[in-house]
C-alpha cells in the first residue's frame, strides 16, 4: 500500500529572506496559510496552523491535502522540542498511519504518516480551516518567540500532486506573557471558588474571567482585570503569583464552565484554559440584602451585587436624585434564593448617556425594598 507523508518541520536557522516558493510541479491553486491563537499554559507555547483555500485546486475541486511541509524559525533560546497535538485528519488523503518526531537536515520535525487508500475531504473555498497545533518547551519565558513562516521552504500538495501557492499570515515577535501553574475550581459554601497561579508574567496587564454553563454557546464574561483589583498583574515578574476568584451567581444541579485569557500590555489577548465544575449544593443566603456597588464612584460601570434568602419577584432600577426612574435592569422576574450580580453602564433606558452626579440602586424583592446611593463621574 503506498503511503503519503505529512512532514511538519521546524526550522532551527535564523530567517535571512523570505522570497516567492518556488514548486517544481504546476501550480494549481492558491492558498492563505496563518499562525493562529499562539498561547502558553503549564510551560508550554502552542500555536495553530490555519488553512484557506482562496482558489479552486483543480481536477474536481478535491481540496484535500497529500503531501505537506511547514517550516518555521523561532527563537532556540526560548523554545524547544516541538510536539505536534492535533491534526485535522478530515482533510488529508487518508487515514493517519504513524506519528514520529526527529531530527532532520532543516531543524527539528513532526512527521505523520497516511496511507491514501482513500481521498481527504475538499476544505471549501474561503474557508479557513484548523489543520495543525504545535506545542513546544519553553526554555526562558522572559524571551519572545520569534516565531516566523519560512516561505521558502513551506509547500501544499494536493491529492493531485499539484503545487499550490501560498500567502503567509501570522509571523511576529510574540511575547509570552504568562507561566500558567495551576488552574482549579472548588464549589464552596459562599460558591464556585476560581484559584490559578503564574510561574512567571511578562508585560501582563492582567486576567479576563469568562463562563458558560454547559450546553450553552457563548461565553459570559464574569470578572476583568478592568473591575477586579485582585485580577490586575504587576506587569513583569519572575516569581510565582496566585490568583483566586468566588463565582456566587452558581446553583445546584448546573455544571458551569471556567474560560481563563490573560490580556498584554499591547492589549493582546491571550485565550487559555478551559475547566468545568457541577455545583452540587445551592449557595443559600441568610438574609436578603443589596450589597455595596463596586466601584463606587465609578465610569463607565458599577457592579451591582444582592443576595436572596428565599424564591423571590424581584425588580432593580436606577433612580436619579429627584426620583425619577432612570432604567430598571431587572423587570419583575422569578428568582431562586442564591447570590447575584449585574451592571449598570452609566445609561438610561434609551441607550443615553447618563450624566454626572448621584443616583439610587433600589432593589425590590417581594415585600423587601433596599436602596443604595452610587456616584458617577465622567
Amino acid at each position: 500500500m503506498q503511503k503519503k507523508k505529512i512532514a511538519f518541520v521546524i526550522a532551527l536557522s535564523v530567517l535571512m529572506n523570505f522570497g516567492a516558493h518556488v514548486f517544481a510541479e504546476d501550480v494549481i491553486g492558491t492558498a492563505d496559510l496563518f499562525i493562529e491563537n499562539k498561547s502558553v499554559s503549564g510551560g508550554y507555547f502552542y500555536f495553530e496552523i490555519h488553512i484557506t483555500p482562496t482558489s479552486d485546486w483543480g481536477d474536481g475541486d478535491r481540496k484535500g491535502l497529500g503531501d505537506c511541509s511547514w517550516y518555521f524559525a523561532y527563537n532556540i533560546a526560548a523554545l524547544s522540542n516541538p510536539v505536534l497535538t492535533y491534526e485535522n485528519t478530515t482533510y488529508v488523503g487518508g487515514d493517519a498511519y504513524s506519528n514520529s518526531v526527529g531530527i532532520s537536515g532543516k531543524g527539528v520535525g513532526v512527521t505523520t504518516e497516511y496511507d491514501d487508500s482513500k481521498d481527504g475531504s475538499a476544505i471549501p473555498v474561503g474557508q479557513k480551516t484548523h489543520m495543525y497545533t504545535v506545542r513546544m518547551d519553553i526554555d526562558d519565558s522572559g524571551a519572545n518567540s520569534s516565531l516566523q513562516w519560512n516561505e521558502i521552504d513551506t509547500g501544499i500538495f494536493n491529492t493531485r500532486d499539484g503545487g499550490v501557492a501560498e500567502s503567509y499570515y501570522g509571523s511576529g515577535d510574540t511575547s509570552l506573557p504568562v507561566e500558567l501553574a495551576a488552574f482549579s475550581v472548588a464549589c464552596t459554601t459562599e460558591g464556585v471558588l476560581i484559584e490559578w497561579a503564574s510561574e512567571s508574567e511578562t508585560d501582563n496587564l492582567g486576567y479576563l474571567l469568562e463562563r458558560k454553563v454547559q450546553g450553552d454557546p457563548e461565553w459570559s464574561l464574569i470578572a476583568s482585570y478592568k473591575t477586579h483589583e485582585n485580577l490586575k498583574c504587576e506587569g513583569n515578574t519572575s516569581t510565582r503569583t496566585n490568583y483566586a476568584f468566588t463565582d456566587v451567581n452558581v446553583f445546584a444541579g448546573d455544571t458551569y464552565i471556567y474560560r481563563l485569557s490573560d490580556v498584554d500590555t499591547k492589549g493582546k489577548v491571550t485565550i487559555g484554559e478551559t475547566i468545568e465544575m457541577l455545583v452540587t449544593q445551592d449557595v443559600v443566603p441568610e438574609v436578603t440584602a443589596l450589597l455595596p456597588a463596586w466601584p463606587n464612584p465609578f465610569n463607565p460601570e458599577t457592579r451591582i451585587k444582592y443576595q436572596l434568602s428565599e424564591p423571590v419577584v424581584v425588580n432593580l432600577s436606577v433612580f436619579d436624585i429627584m426620583g425619577r426612574r432612570v432604567t430598571t435592569i431587572v423587570r419583575a422576574e422569578q428568582h431562586r434564593a442564591g447570590n447575584y450580580i449585574n451592571f449598570w453602564n452609566g445609561r438610561d433606558d434609551q441607550g443615553q448617556v447618563a450624566a454626572s452626579g448621584v443616583y439610587f440602586l433600589v432593589l425590590r424583592a417581594g415585600d423587601i425594598v433596599r436602596s443604595q446611593k452610587v456616584l458617577l463621574v465622567r
